[in-house]
């Protein structure tokens, strides 16, 4: 697995380096060049985190303490950040320590763990009600249920998703699952309907035109950013959006940023990076040999994936408004850090857990069973006696099935004997 990982490290080094070039020309609006700074040393502070992950001994990760005291620690940071003094309000949401670090980004990399460590130490009863969906869902559901209370919605949101996917990878079974869709549905549409702002948001995203010079401004003006920028952009710190048209593009909206500088050219390359990186957790998934690997590896990845998904999604109004940074490249310390120390993980796990026998890999050939019914498949129509009705009335002459060519045979297919058996007529049992 020595390529994936290097085509993961070398796709992660250059969304990084992409970042710090946006940033660098996203922050030239202000004063002072302490966000990029800032950026510098969060970035140094992730890639120490990333390394230290990768050496992190592998029956360390599969040890249950761990998993129960890393859920815990996880669980009360994101009680604490709700209490007066200790939480930082911003926007009307309260998911920043005063101190600086959001504990959702830690849950980001915490909750997968978890679940990657029950569902492998209860493979066997997955299938029932209570092992296989009601105690890992209350556990999910607690976890983004605090970080839904930080009005991180967002987040909260692909915390949920991450999660139940696992588990359904996993083997729990989908008629569990199925009725959380309308209900979650239900239920979010009611607070949404409670919500003004939310709301707003998401009258926003249905007529942007509309809102166009309120509250939709942000997203209006960053679809206007992305197609300034044509094929190869207006060169790189060139973008004019970012004097006031997009405030804040160095987070959430970076994307556009990227579309507006770097043109289609750099949207696309950035588009490139995230599927390598799914492509090469994905292939990891399929050499590992153990199930707590593969469902850490997969979690993780998808997780990456569905974030940058969904920033993508936001920068050019395929998605309503919503606060997820872009990893690797969008400004934030503690996403960083968390996100770096994922990829490490995940290049860790890949570099120590069993792997499967090349042997093992190869797709088994289909049963005996198969194999019989598509020779006397290939039988009949080799020794049928019909013709189709549009040769009748054409007056073609009937090949006899002694010189007509025999049907090809499929790699998976074994001939049929020749005078021993007995044709096969078509509406006729075998």
């Amino acid at each position: 697995m020595k390529a994936e990982s290097v085509a993961m490290a070398c796709a992660v080094g250059a969304l990084l380096t992409v970042g710090v070039v946006m940033i660098d020309s996203a922050t030239v609006t202000q004063w002072e060049a302490a966000r990029w700074r800032a950026h510098l040393l969060w970035l140094g502070c992730g890639l120490a985190a990333g390394v230290g992950a990768t050496l992190i001994p592998y029956r360390w990760l599969k040890d249950p303490r761990v998993h129960r005291l890393l859920l815990g620690a996880a669980v009360l940071l994101l009680v604490a950040v709700l209490i007066p003094g200790v939480g930082e309000k911003v926007n009307g949401e309260r998911r920043w320590f005063r101190f600086g670090g959001q504990p959702s980004e830690l849950a980001k990399l915490i909750l997968p763990l978890w679940v990657a460590a029950y569902a492998a130490a209860r493979a066997g009863c997955l299938r029932s009600f209570r092992a296989g969906f009601l105690k890992p869902m209350a556990v999910i559901g607690l976890v983004a249920g605090l970080v839904f209370v930080e009005q991180d919605w967002g987040t909260a949101l692909l915390l949920a998703g991450t999660g139940t996917v696992m588990l359904l990878v996993a083997g729990t079974r989908l008629v569990f699952v199925l009725p959380l869709v309308p209900l979650g549905a239900a239920v979010l549409a009611l607070l949404v309907k409670l919500d003004p702002g939310r709301k707003l948001r998401l009258l926003c995203f249905w007529d942007l035109e509309k809102y166009a010079d309120g509250p939709g401004w942000q997203q209006w003006h960053s679809l206007l950013s992305l197609g300034v920028g044509g094929l190869w952009g207006s060169r790189v710190g060139g973008g004019s959006h970012k004097f006031g048209f997009v405030p804040e593009q160095q987070t959430d909206f970076v994307f556009s940023l990227i579309g507006e500088e770097l043109g289609f050219v750099g949207t696309s390359f950035v588009l490139a990076m995230y599927a390598t990186i799914f492509a090469c957790g994905m292939r990891m998934v399929w050499r590992v040999a153990d199930p707590f690997a593969r469902l850490l590896v997969g979690g993780l990845t998808t997780l990456i994936t569905l974030q940058a998904l969904v920033n993508i999604g936001v920068a050019t109004a395929s998605l309503p408004n919503k606060g997820i940074p872009l990893p690797f490249v969008s400004y934030g310390g503690s996403d960083m850090v968390c996100l770096l120390a994922a990829v490490g993980m995940v290049l860790g796990v890949a570099r120590q857990a069993p792997r499967v026998p090349e042997a093992e890999r190869v797709v088994e050939a289909p049963d005996p069973v198969a194999q019989a019914h598509r020779a006397r498949l290939a039988l009949v129509a080799e020794t049928r006696r019909w013709r189709p009705s549009w040769r009748r009335w054409l007056g073609c002459r009937r090949v006899s099935p002694a010189h007509a060519a025999p049907a090809p045979l499929r790699p998976y297919q074994r001939a049929p004997r020749r005078g021993g058996g007995v044709a096969i007529r078509c509406g006729e049992s075998g």
